[in-house]
């Protein structure tokens, strides 16, 4: 495995987080290394800054964006609003340098599976160009259910790789996790309750005995 492909089921749900304890799990162990091909949105915020903030980590462990847009817009329409157009060739070419390199990518999409990037082609088309596994991001509320079973029959569909489910502001007590286990053969991984500290969020991320195993970094002893 090259690197994972994080998505979410929608936007907001807690990838960055996810990111983060993600790259702080591949520190020492490979040259982990944290990237969002696209961001838009940045007049409120920008989650290679955030990554770097929850993470303390150097430059190096980061690959700037691609493009960036300050609309909250959808990748395709930001590039539009500004005369631009986002290749899936030039993105696709990128990730295998740094590939080349040898380091593991840890890429974060912009928000659910089937985001238009461009007229022509959706997030999924990229994620099927890295060739790395998926794994899925989701808020623990009324209609997880049906957007992660709706996500991953269309990755099943193209015949992609899921690692698992990670859900976030979870209350421990809903039943979706075992919902979605049962319907879809695919385990949730890790449910996160809501914290105010995102750190603690990245660290409990970082813990994970299965995503570490995943991810193929030794599992922390106490």
């Amino acid at each position: 495995m090259k690197g994972v492909f994080v998505i979410g089921t929608d936007t907001g749900v807690g990838k960055t987080a996810v990111c983060a304890g993600l790259l702080k799990m591949t520190q020492g162990q490979k040259k982990g290394t944290y990237w969002k091909p696209v961001q838009t949105g940045t007049i409120r915020g920008d989650d290679t800054s955030e990554v770097k903030m929850l993470s303390n980590l150097q430059a190096s462990s980061f690959i700037e964006p691609a493009f960036r847009f300050p609309e909250p817009l959808s990748p395709y329409k930001a590039a539009e609003k500004w005369g631009k157009k986002i290749s899936l060739s030039e993105l696709s070419s990128l990730l295998k340098k740094e590939i080349e390199q040898e380091k593991f990518v840890i890429v974060e999409g912009a928000g659910g599976l089937l985001v238009p990037y461009d007229r022509e082609w959706l997030q999924i088309d990229l994620i099927k160009a890295s060739e790395f596994p998926v794994l899925i991001v989701g808020k623990d509320k009324v209609g997880v259910i049906n957007q992660v079973l709706l996500t991953l029959a269309a990755l099943k569909d193209e015949n992609i790789a899921v690692l698992g489910v990670v859900l976030t502001h979870s209350t421990g007590n809903s039943g979706n996790a075992e919902v979605i286990t049962e319907f879809s053969k695919t385990k949730v991984i890790l449910e996160l309750l809501p914290k105010e500290d995102k750190r603690l969020l990245v660290a409990e991320v970082e813990r994970c005995e299965e995503l570490r195993r995943f991810m193929g970094v030794p599992v922390l002893t106490v």
